[in-house]
């Protein structure tokens, strides 16, 4: 009788660069949602459609993720976190490479949802909903020549995204004059 071979499992070493860029990137998702829900009167008409309250995770799957709450009629960032969460509607990349792909503008989302390297938990209409907030709030932080990688249509660059731009920018980076 032949005896069964064991095999241990190869895991993969977890890059110390990608896990960081992955967090920096997060963590900027999470407060460009934020800002876009109140500047951009799109995100805020998008923003309307979700009941309240209602929480938004996008992370790793048993990993880091950004988590963003409607309360009160206002979205809040809440934070980078490595805990499990109850949230009302989940994003969740398989693992570490597949965010990294993503959060780089190398693989688009729907091009992700195809190649099963991503999961929704949740009500797709809602899915569909944040995805169009994502994508204002990525055309609010990135210049437009960056959004390209991440959005289908960038939309044309005008004097209040401009203005919204740097409000946001003052209001991510520590300087609260506008709030």
């Amino acid at each position: 009788m032949k005896k069964k071979k064991e095999y241990r499992e190869i895991v993969p070493s977890e890059s110390w660069f990608k896990s960081t860029l992955v967090r920096i990137t997060l963590y900027l998702l999470g407060l460009g949602i934020q800002e876009a829900c109140n500047l951009d009167p799109r995100a805020k008409k998008e923003m309307e459609k979700l009941p309240d309250p209602f929480t938004f995770s996008i992370g790793i799957h048993d990993g880091i993720a950004a988590t963003v709450q409607k309360k009160g009629g206002k979205m809040k960032y809440l934070r980078v976190i490595n805990e499990k969460i109850q949230a009302d509607l989940e994003l969740r990349f398989k693992n570490l490479e597949y965010t990294y792909l993503a959060m780089t503008g190398r693989m688009s989302t729907p091009n992700l949802g195809y190649h099963f390297r991503q999961y929704i938990k949740g009500d797709l209409a809602r899915m569909m909903t944040m995805i169009r907030i994502m994508n204002i709030a990525q055309t609010l932080l990135f210049p437009n020549i960056i959004v390209r990688f991440y959005i289908k249509k960038v939309p044309r660059l005008t004097v209040r995204t401009m203005i919204n731009r740097v409000i946001a920018y003052i209001n991510i980076f520590g300087l609260s004059a506008f709030k």
